[in-house]
């Protein structure tokens, strides 16, 4: 049964799937991610949960995890391994909010608020090859074939009568 492979996180064969999460907007998951715990300590699964920027190879693939983080000082200082040295990464993914994104949900202005990174796509250019994948806009959006946003699964509030659905890679 297909459906039941992937909510194990199980190949058909047994192998185990890797499955990443990482922490979104505060106000918003509420520690629920912690719910996954179980999955995380079941040592035939291979599920990881990141609250802090991370990275990791995956069958091959030199990958980058940015959780949503309010952070004190400047992001090219917080992130300075990771996007602003040398790493050379396939994909990233993330949460959080690039400048090119204008009304709705995630208004600039509250990353002022939380402190968390404005990001914009000359944060990736250098050190990320094919793509940077993020959570926070609850409507899909492609920006330039680089960046893109899931969207949410399903009609939170109004004003998001557009498809549904998620990314798969």
């Amino acid at each position: 049964n297909f459906f039941w492979t992937i909510t194990n996180f199980k190949k058909p064969n047994g192998d185990p799937i890797p499955v990443r999460f990482y922490d979104g907007t505060e106000s918003h998951q509420k520690h629920q991610l912690q719910a996954f715990q179980v999955l995380i300590e079941d040592k035939t699964r291979d599920v990881r949960f990141y609250e802090t920027c991370t990275d990791e190879t995956i069958n091959g693939c030199h990958l980058l995890f940015i959780p949503e983080e309010s952070i004190a000082v400047s992001k090219e200082e917080y992130y300075k391994k990771y996007l602003y040295g040398n790493q050379i990464y396939q994909m990233a993914f993330g949460h959080g909010l690039f400048d090119f994104i204008s009304g709705g949900w995630g208004e600039k202005e509250e990353h002022g608020i939380r402190g968390s990174p404005l990001w914009n796509i000359d944060d990736f250019r250098k050190n990320v090859d094919y793509g940077v994948f993020f959570g926070h806009i609850h409507i899909a959006t492609n920006y330039k074939n680089y960046i893109y946003y899931g969207g949410s699964l399903s009609r939170f509030c109004q004003g998001e009568e557009k498809d549904k659905g998620f990314l798969s890679i």
